[in-house]
């Protein structure tokens, strides 16, 4: 459990800041909600102050306004520690973004321990997004963003850690069904579909957890930072979630509004690709 808990403990995160592209060209299955660019960039700033709050140092990029959904940086890599691969995300669009972040981890923050996606296997996608990571193993959403190509390269990378696939049906991500409120509770639910795909997490268990089961969509997604628990306002996830998180939870809540983000699919685990450059020296 140690091992695991450390590897929920991150010392450095990497933001990318709004375009102003975002409002009309991010990729959403719902374009009839308008999204507010300044209430979004200022849901981003609250964002990143939290982080730098919890012990986290943020190296925050400028946004590209031809990638518009360039903000939700979760969906281009996947780091334990500080070994890190780079993914291919589903959709053509946002497969430019993985420059930067490259660009960052190798020239900014000097990672040596960089895995690319094959370039012999480019029908191989994988997005962040469909990663869920509990400090022990892996579930790996089986989605239109990520096929079983790109599942067998994740595992082929991170060899120590089990990994199972998840179909997730009609939901974007596995992050959109189930997200670690901490190293051994994972939350998950929502709609029906959601209901069942989180058993198929809870039965496929390769470790004990505690489970908690949410009735809405809106409060699934939390984020764990360093003892820590990211979380949507009451108003967004709904009272009686809201009360079984902070009476079942262990971790100190952080409660921020993220509703702009919401319009366009996106949540808090999206936009922050997050890492422990000291994990080598924990274990």
């Amino acid at each position: 459990m140690k091992r695991a808990a450390s590897l929920l403990q991150y010392t450095h995160a990497v933001v990318r800041h709004i375009p102003n592209s975002f409002c009309e060209h991010a990729l959403r299955k719902d374009t009839s909600k308008l999204i507010d660019l300044e209430k979004a960039r200022h849901q981003l700033r609250v964002y990143i102050e939290n982080l730098k709050a919890c012990g986290v140092e943020v190296i925050e990029l400028d946004p590209n306004e031809t990638l518009p959904d360039c903000t939700f940086v979760e969906d281009t890599a996947v780091a334990v520690g500080s070994r890190v691969l780079l993914a291919r995300p589903g959709h053509p669009s946002r497969r430019k973004e993985v420059t930067a972040i490259r660009n960052c981890l190798k020239n900014t923050l000097g990672l040596t321990d960089l895995h690319e996606m094959p370039d012999d296997d480019t029908d191989a996608t994988l997005d962040g997004g469909d990663v869920l990571f509990t400090g022990r193993e892996f579930f790996v959403g089986q989605s239109k963003r990520t096929n079983a190509s790109g599942l067998k390269i994740l595992s082929d990378t991170f060899p120590e850690f089990p990994v199972t696939g998840i179909s997730v049906s009609d939901k974007l991500h596995i992050q959109d069904v189930a997200t670690m409120a901490t190293g051994d509770v994972v939350i998950g639910g929502g709609d029906a579909t959601a209901k069942e795909i989180f058993q198929n997490i809870k039965s496929s268990a390769h470790f004990p957890y505690t489970f908690i089961d949410v009735e809405t969509d809106g409060g699934v997604n939390v984020l764990a930072v360093n003892d820590h628990v990211f979380h949507k306002t009451k108003q967004e996830i709904g009272e009686a979630f809201y009360r079984t998180l902070l009476d079942k939870v262990k971790a100190k809540p952080v409660e921020m509004s993220f509703t702009e983000f919401a319009k366009a699919d996106g949540s808090l685990t999206c936009c922050s690709l997050r890492l422990n450059l000291h994990y080598r020296q924990l274990t």
